[in-house]
């Protein structure tokens, strides 16, 4: 008994020194966004960003970037550091931009790096750059004075509204599952402010198209439940309607027969006109026109978004995936069938207010 009361307080001890160190603020170099450009065939320019508060009551954020070259994102990390007056932390990593010659590339070998790493979160943002990366991390943007929060800031309202959910853990799930290719925002420079130009697709780990802005809310009411964003549409002559969404949500029927696959589309929208031009919405008759009007342009604008996505052979809704979970799946009969897939769309619109007293 005297042996185990003598152990605790060594024991104790031990574990206390086993606690990591906290690290202090003004002590390290916090990376808050990391872009990946190509040198040449198997070299990378890696650029980090992040932001130094110096001393004082009312000092104002600077931003700081690190460059370096490597074959791999270990190796420009390494360099990254040699330059660091401070340790380089990216516990706080919020976005990886890749050139589009890196993502034509394939971005498997960064992205194992970070799937890897258990101080990275699985809510980080991915996103493909028209632009080179270090172009987008180094620019001084006017609507903010830290150029990586308001980076992140952009991607993250756009996709709260326009676009798709997607960070490194939906990456993550599209990479390694059967029958789905993943996704992610495609950003451009616009003079000295940051554009969310559309939605990148991938085919595996490679950037083959992108889909326009314009589009990307109907692949975003396609992939998911949706309660924010406007839907326009041209609407007679000059007229044009502009919907705001509160609630839609699209349902996926695959099927099997005889050895061929078949999709069909159920898309339930339930929205407000914020926007009519001079249509009087106070008439019941013009509400259920309109209604008629987006049930069939949203049905051939999903169409031929899908449509595309066969052409390309990519398969960013998961349908296979779908077709797996159902039992139906078999990746050759799959693959041989998706670019001439049949595919029917039906749209259910309810304008549930116009915003106009009635």
């Amino acid at each position: 008994m005297k042996k185990q009361i003598i152990m605790f307080p060594i024991i104790f001890l031990s574990l206390i020194g086993c606690i990591p160190e906290p690290k202090i603020l003004e002590d390290i170099q916090l990376v808050q966004s990391v872009g990946y450009d190509l040198k040449e065939k198997d070299e990378y320019i890696g650029t980090a960003g992040s932001s130094f508060v110096p001393p004082g009551e009312n000092a104002s954020p600077t931003d700081v970037t690190l460059t370096a070259e490597g074959k791999t994102v270990k190796q420009m990390r390494q360099r990254m550091q040699a330059l660091s007056a401070k340790p380089i932390e990216i516990g706080r990593l919020g976005i990886v931009i890749f050139s589009q010659e890196v993502a034509e590339a394939g971005i498997q070998p960064f992205i194992d790096n970070y799937e890897r790493d258990p101080n990275i979160g699985r809510d980080i943002h991915l996103v493909v750059s028209k632009d080179k990366a270090s172009d987008i991390i180094q620019t001084n943007y006017v609507e903010s004075e830290d150029v990586s929060q308001y980076i992140i800031d952009v991607i993250h309202q756009n996709i709260e509204r326009t676009l798709p959910r997607m960070n490194l853990h939906h990456y993550l799930f599209q990479y390694y599952a059967e029958g789905y290719d993943p996704f992610m925002p495609m950003i451009s420079k616009s003079g000295n402010q940051l554009e969310v130009i559309g939605v990148a697709l991938f085919n595996g780990d490679k950037y083959i198209d992108t889909i326009p802005f314009d589009e990307s809310y109907i692949f975003k009411i396609l992939y998911e439940k949706a309660s924010k964003g406007q839907f326009e549409m041209d609407y007679e002559e000059d007229e044009s309607i502009s919907v705001q969404n509160i609630v839609s949500n699209t349902k996926y029927k695959i099927e099997r027969k005889r050895g061929e696959y078949k999709a069909h589309f159920t898309i339930n929208f339930n929205g407000k006109v914020s926007e009519s031009g001079g249509l009087d919405l106070t008439d019941k008759k013009n509400i259920k026109k309109v209604e008629k009007a987006l049930e069939k342009e949203i049905s051939a604008r999903a169409l031929t978004l899908i449509d595309k996505f066969k052409t390309l052979e990519v398969d960013p809704l998961g349908l296979g995936d779908k077709a797996r979970q159902k039992g139906i799946y078999n990746k050759e009969e799959w693959e041989k069938q998706y670019p001439n897939l049949p595919v029917t769309i039906e749209t259910k619109i309810h304008v549930v207010q116009s915003g106009i007293a009635e």
